[in-house]
């Protein structure tokens, strides 16, 4: 590449840095992105993991009290059923289901995340891929223009000069085509 500077060089180069710039800061907010995902699986798998420990503890819990009244010699057997009953609601009645469904919200929510995260890391990439176009693009015009720039100039008697050296080559092809005839 020519040593050439100039304001029209110095601009390209200015468009070329800008969308260098656009592409770093998209990387650095990809990289962001993907460690937010990942932070959203792992908070993802705990969730699961302390849903499926509770459902784990209310079947165990649920076994046991289940069996407790066959344990307890009462004779008020009606009132352990009722007792009990009413304990196996509190475990596995409106409340922990009111708990699973907000378990299976939150996963939804995180899912929903995740995949705006992705579609966003999508639109950054296009718009590296656009970027890195215009860098080409830029770049390619910026040689080009320093071509042309660089190239000597004609002074004002070698413009003048050249139709008369036309004339001449063309004189000379006439009579070379004439002494082909004879």
């Amino acid at each position: 590449m020519s040593d050439y500077y100039d304001n029209t060089v110095a601009s390209y180069d200015s468009q070329i840095n800008s969308n260098q710039q656009r592409i770093n800061e998209c990387n650095n907010r990809i990289r962001e992105l993907e460690d937010d995902i990942e932070e959203l699986r792992r908070i993802k798998v705990k969730v699961i993991d302390v849903d499926n420990a509770v459902t784990i503890a209310v079947n165990n819990t649920s076994t046991k009290v289940t069996n407790l009244p066959s344990v307890i010699a009462n004779p008020f057997s009606v009132l352990k059923l009722n007792y009990f009953s009413k304990i196996l609601d509190v475990i596995q009645g409106i409340d922990r289901s009111n708990a699973k469904g907000g378990i299976d919200n939150a996963t939804s929510k995180i899912d929903l995340k995740i995949r705006e995260f992705q579609r966003e890391i999508e639109n950054l990439k296009y718009r590296i891929t656009q970027c890195n176009s215009n860098i080409n693009s830029l770049s390619r015009q910026k040689r080009n223009y320093i071509a042309v720039a660089t190239v000597p100039k004609l002074t004002a008697q070698q413009t003048k000069a050249e139709p008369a050296i036309s004339k001449t080559a063309q004189k000379t092809k006439t009579t070379t085509k004439k002494s082909k005839k004879k």
